[in-house]
């Protein structure tokens, strides 16, 4: 044993030695009953700080008997038997409570929590109250203060006992209140020695209070109590080999059970001590002698405390079985299922613990019913969602695909045209969702023709991926033949309206500039007007009626305008993700934010451009989701190249 264990241990037996002691010696001088009994509260103090604190307990009492004895002067001889007495007194509760408990259950910090418990606790001190009356009165016949069966002995016997519940049960009440730190020692594999040592002890004492009413003087008392104290003794020692039972520290929450048990004990507990009081006072005004009458005033407390125990005991049971244990159960299980997280839940001991709390035919069978339901449809679901979780993270994991597909489709190297020293070119594309519908492209189509196209699918998501893809591929196509822009669109129009099937449109804007002039040919399909800027002026807004969008109606004519661009001067094309762009005022971005940011920026470089346009997209969105693609293309004219191509090329 650790010595920090020891010194706690001593600290306890000295406390108790001390508390037995200054309970015991009061009594003794006012309520003296003949030279070697009074009244005795300090009889409650054994039993409860043996079961309490163990052997520490009961020898800390013990001790404190001894020197109340010593201190009263009784004989060598009888204050060694008397501490011997009182040690087992407080030692054998303990071993009993142990030894009576279940093998298969391991025994818990003995309290007064169940109707079980109090029974159990009333039974082990009427036993204790017995045994200790039976060898005082051993005692008392052998030194020749009193017979073995005479009115003191009972009277030791109903003190002992009527104290137990009076004073015994508010001091374990107590620890179990104000969560004293307790340690004892634990039994797991219980050995029955003990307790049959116990119980030949019990009947060797009723044996000889037999014999001696019936044949007085028949035996000799010194040998029936040496066997007795030996009895006994084994009952101490060879009851099982203990381990050390787990520190209880801290407060210990009272469920609803132990409430209701505390209640009536103190109930009872008041009941019996106006009932000693009434007695009390009417046998005294009678002039009963002392013996006879604390005889008959612990007799009424005796007999009430039982009658109301039986009549509590029996509503008690009745609460464990049906309300307070079905619902500390059930409370249990759900704190379990709810706020336990550090393993995964097991959903057969949720049901197995509900499923016998269900067949109960009151309201606490009706919510475990309702629990268990609920836990196997949340399994059900959990299942579900697992399946459901699975299966997204796949679609994730090929969306994450599809965004690289989708992006690799995209003109993404910069400067794309490297050799070209006519031009600066630069675009790119934020999709709100994994893939977009948004799409810009460039591409050369000769020598001296630079296409530049840029387009929104209506929708957004993978079916407006896949209808981008179509456009792109037959807008790129289309143009490569070498048709003008409006008969591109034409025949563009025509194709996606072919197997449009789920109403798919696109708005588009399509520019062909002839790099050795700057002049450029046009068409708008419904698309956002594009900005301008000239070499020495600001950006404007590119106002031409647009068309029809694309794959909205067959037959459609698109008409084509032209510009002429000059060194220096500035195309900049976008989707409308970038004027929507909505902060969370739901304010909308604008074309007049827009063009004021692009007047600032009108030196910079395409690529910077764009750049400087989407931070400032993103300051005013601010913390607003993303609703829409944000797709950009800024071309540039560096200079011309009149003389680049022979007349007529």
């Amino acid at each position: 044993m650790e010595r920090k264990t020891i010194y706690r241990n001593a600290i306890r037996m000295l406390l108790c030695g001390l508390i037995f002691f200054a309970v015991t010696m009061p009594f003794r001088e006012l309520f003296s009953l003949m030279p070697v009994t009074e009244v005795r509260p300090a009889s409650a103090l054994p039993p409860a700080f043996g079961l309490l604190f163990g052997v520490w307990g009961a020898l800390g009492t013990a001790l404190g008997n001894l020197t109340a004895d010593i201190i009263s002067g009784y004989s060598p001889w009888l204050c060694v038997t008397g501490f011997a007495a009182q040690f087992l007194y407080g030692y054998i509760p303990f071993k009993l409570w142990y030894a009576l408990g279940s093998l298969k259950e391991e025994q818990e910090f003995p309290k007064l929590d169940t109707a079980r418990h109090v029974v159990k606790y009333l039974f082990i001190v009427a036993i204790d109250s017995l045994m200790v009356a039976g060898l005082l009165g051993f005692l008392m016949e052998g030194f020749g203060i009193s017979q073995f069966l005479s009115s003191t002995t009972f009277v030791l016997l109903l003190n002992n006992f009527d104290f137990c519940i009076l004073l015994g049960m508010p001091v374990i009440i107590l620890v179990s209140v104000t969560g004293i730190s307790v340690d004892v020692q634990k039994e797991k594999n219980h050995s029955q020695t003990g307790l049959l040592a116990a119980w030949a002890g019990i009947l060797l004492l009723c044996a000889f209070a037999l014999t001696e009413a019936l044949r007085p003087g028949l035996l000799s008392v010194w040998p029936c109590a040496a066997a007795a104290f030996l009895f006994f003794f084994a009952a101490a020692i060879w009851s099982p080999s203990g381990q050390t039972l787990k520190e209880r520290k801290g407060r210990h929450p009272l469920s609803m059970n132990e409430k209701i048990i505390l209640i009536f004990l103190i109930l009872g507990i008041i009941a019996g001590a106006i009932a000693g009081n009434a007695a009390y006072h009417g046998f005294f005004a009678q002039g009963a002698a002392a013996v006879d009458l604390w005889n008959r005033v612990y007799s009424y407390v005796a007999i009430s405390l039982n009658l109301f125990f039986l009549i509590s005991l029996l509503f008690l049971w009745y609460m464990e079985t049906n309300i307070t244990v079905p619902l500390a159960s059930l409370s249990d299980v759900t704190r379990y299922y709810a706020e336990d997280r550090s393993q995964a839940i097991n959903h057969d001991r949720v049901i197995e613990t509900c499923t016998p709390l269900g067949k109960k035919k009151t309201e606490v069978g009706n919510l475990a019913r309702s629990f268990v339901k609920m836990v196997s449809d949340l399994e059900t679901y959990m299942e579900n969602l697992t399946k459901v979780t699975a299966e997204k993270e796949r679609i994730g994991a090929e969306l994450d695909v599809a965004t690289h597909i989708q992006a690799s489709m995209l003109p993404c190297i910069f400067p794309p045209f490297p050799d070209r020293t006519e031009f600066d070119l630069s675009a790119s594309m934020a999709p709100a969702k994994e893939v977009g519908g948004d799409f810009y492209d460039f591409f050369l189509v000769d020598e001296d023709h630079l296409a530049v196209v840029i387009a929104d699918v209506s929708g957004k998501g993978v079916p407006a991926a896949l209808f981008m893809v179509i456009a792109k591929t037959l807008i790129k196509d289309q143009t490569q033949t070498g048709k003008s822009a409006a008969e591109v669109f034409d025949e563009v129009n025509e194709q996606l309206c072919e197997s449009n099937d789920e109403g798919l449109f696109v708005t588009a804007w399509l520019g062909i500039l002839q790099i050795s002039t700057g002049h450029m040919e046009f068409v708008n399909a419904g698309h956002n007007p594009p900005v301008i800027c000239s070499r020495d002026g600001e950006f404007a807004y590119l106002k031409m009626r647009p068309g029809f969008v694309l794959a909205g109606m067959e037959g459609m004519h698109y008409r084509m305008g032209t510009f002429d661009f000059h060194p220096g001067d500035i195309l900049y094309l976008y989707t409308d993700g970038v004027t929507e762009a909505t902060n969370l005022r739901e304010e909308l971005y604008g074309e007049d934010r827009l063009k004021r940011i692009l007047d600032e920026n009108k030196q910079v470089a395409p690529a910077e451009l764009i750049e400087r346009v989407k931070m400032d997209v993103d300051a005013f969105a601010g913390q607003a989701p993303q609703f829409d693609d944000i797709t950009m293309l800024a071309l540039k004219i560096l200079q011309q190249t009149s003389n680049r191509l022979k007349p007529g090329c």
